[in-house]
Protein backbone atom coordinates (compact mmCIF):
# COMPACT_ATOMS: atom_id res chain seq x y z
CA UNK A 1 0.00 0.00 0.00
CA UNK A 2 1.20 3.86 -0.93
CA UNK A 3 1.20 6.26 1.98
CA UNK A 4 -1.81 7.89 0.64
CA UNK A 5 -3.81 4.72 0.65
CA UNK A 6 -6.52 3.58 3.49
CA UNK A 7 -7.28 0.27 3.96
CA UNK A 8 -10.45 0.15 6.84
CA UNK A 9 -12.15 -2.89 7.95
CA UNK A 10 -15.21 -2.37 9.91
CA UNK A 11 -17.37 -5.14 11.97
CA UNK A 12 -20.67 -4.94 13.49
CA UNK A 13 -23.18 -7.31 15.69
CA UNK A 14 -26.36 -6.66 16.66
CA UNK A 15 -29.39 -7.82 18.58
CA UNK A 16 -32.69 -5.65 18.97
CA UNK A 17 -35.71 -6.60 20.36
CA UNK A 18 -38.93 -5.11 20.08
CA UNK A 19 -42.04 -5.32 22.29
CA UNK A 20 -45.66 -4.95 21.79
CA UNK A 21 -44.40 -3.61 18.22
CA UNK A 22 -46.78 -1.87 15.20
CA UNK A 23 -47.48 -3.05 11.95
CA UNK A 24 -49.07 -1.77 9.11
CA UNK A 25 -50.92 -3.49 7.08
CA UNK A 26 -50.93 -2.35 3.56
CA UNK A 27 -53.14 -4.55 2.19
CA UNK A 28 -56.46 -3.82 3.90
CA UNK A 29 -58.81 -0.88 2.22
CA UNK A 30 -58.55 1.04 4.11
CA UNK A 31 -55.08 0.55 5.75
CA UNK A 32 -55.00 0.07 9.01
CA UNK A 33 -52.13 0.29 11.75
CA UNK A 34 -51.93 -2.43 14.24
CA UNK A 35 -50.69 -2.68 18.10
CA UNK A 36 -49.77 -6.19 18.21
CA UNK A 37 -48.73 -7.98 21.32
CA UNK A 38 -45.57 -10.07 21.29
CA UNK A 39 -42.13 -9.50 20.20
CA UNK A 40 -39.84 -9.43 17.33
CA UNK A 41 -35.86 -10.12 17.34
CA UNK A 42 -33.81 -8.56 14.68
CA UNK A 43 -30.31 -10.26 14.63
CA UNK A 44 -27.36 -10.46 12.20
CA UNK A 45 -23.99 -9.91 11.28
CA UNK A 46 -22.04 -7.08 9.00
CA UNK A 47 -18.22 -6.79 7.68
CA UNK A 48 -16.79 -4.65 5.45
CA UNK A 49 -13.49 -3.65 3.57
CA UNK A 50 -12.73 -0.67 2.09
CA UNK A 51 -9.95 -0.03 0.10
CA UNK A 52 -9.31 4.18 -1.02
CA UNK A 53 -6.26 4.87 -3.35
CA UNK A 54 -6.16 8.04 -5.08
CA UNK A 55 -9.35 8.06 -7.30
CA UNK A 56 -10.46 5.10 -6.59
CA UNK A 57 -12.53 3.52 -3.90
CA UNK A 58 -13.54 0.27 -3.71
CA UNK A 59 -15.84 -1.62 -0.86
CA UNK A 60 -16.98 -5.25 -0.34
CA UNK A 61 -19.45 -5.80 2.32
CA UNK A 62 -21.18 -9.22 3.69
CA UNK A 63 -24.31 -8.97 6.03
CA UNK A 64 -26.85 -11.41 7.08
CA UNK A 65 -30.41 -10.18 8.75
CA UNK A 66 -32.59 -12.72 10.35
CA UNK A 67 -36.07 -11.29 12.03
CA UNK A 68 -37.94 -13.74 14.18
CA UNK A 69 -41.29 -13.67 15.81
CA UNK A 70 -41.38 -14.83 19.57
CA UNK A 71 -42.01 -18.83 18.44
CA UNK A 72 -39.05 -18.32 16.35
CA UNK A 73 -40.87 -17.94 13.13
CA UNK A 74 -39.12 -15.60 10.49
CA UNK A 75 -40.81 -12.88 9.51
CA UNK A 76 -42.06 -11.71 6.14
CA UNK A 77 -42.39 -8.33 4.72
CA UNK A 78 -46.31 -8.37 4.76
CA UNK A 79 -47.33 -5.93 7.06
CA UNK A 80 -43.98 -3.66 6.27
CA UNK A 81 -42.37 -4.90 9.89
CA UNK A 82 -39.12 -6.16 8.00
CA UNK A 83 -38.09 -9.46 7.13
CA UNK A 84 -35.10 -11.89 7.39
CA UNK A 85 -32.48 -11.61 4.10
CA UNK A 86 -30.50 -13.99 4.45
CA UNK A 87 -26.88 -13.12 3.07
CA UNK A 88 -25.94 -10.25 1.22
CA UNK A 89 -22.60 -9.67 -0.62
CA UNK A 90 -22.07 -5.75 -2.38
CA UNK A 91 -19.15 -4.71 -4.11
CA UNK A 92 -19.02 -0.99 -4.50
CA UNK A 93 -16.31 0.52 -6.64
CA UNK A 94 -16.10 4.34 -7.51
CA UNK A 95 -13.35 6.33 -9.37
CA UNK A 96 -13.42 10.29 -9.44
CA UNK A 97 -12.44 11.69 -12.76
CA UNK A 98 -9.10 14.26 -11.97
CA UNK A 99 -10.16 18.12 -11.66
CA UNK A 100 -13.87 17.04 -12.13
CA UNK A 101 -17.03 16.79 -9.76
CA UNK A 102 -17.66 13.55 -11.74
CA UNK A 103 -17.51 10.36 -10.21
CA UNK A 104 -17.65 6.82 -12.41
CA UNK A 105 -19.19 3.83 -10.16
CA UNK A 106 -20.75 0.67 -10.19
CA UNK A 107 -22.19 -1.81 -7.31
CA UNK A 108 -23.23 -5.27 -7.69
CA UNK A 109 -25.32 -7.08 -5.44
CA UNK A 110 -25.43 -10.75 -4.80
CA UNK A 111 -28.20 -12.49 -2.38
CA UNK A 112 -28.96 -15.46 -0.83
CA UNK A 113 -31.66 -16.17 1.19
Amino acid sequence: MAEQDTLNLALTGFKTQIENYQAYDRHSTPNYLHNLDGDVTSQGVEASVNWMLKQLDTRLSYSYVDMEDENGDPLGDSMAIGASVGNTWVWDTQYQLVDTDVSLGYTLLGWKG
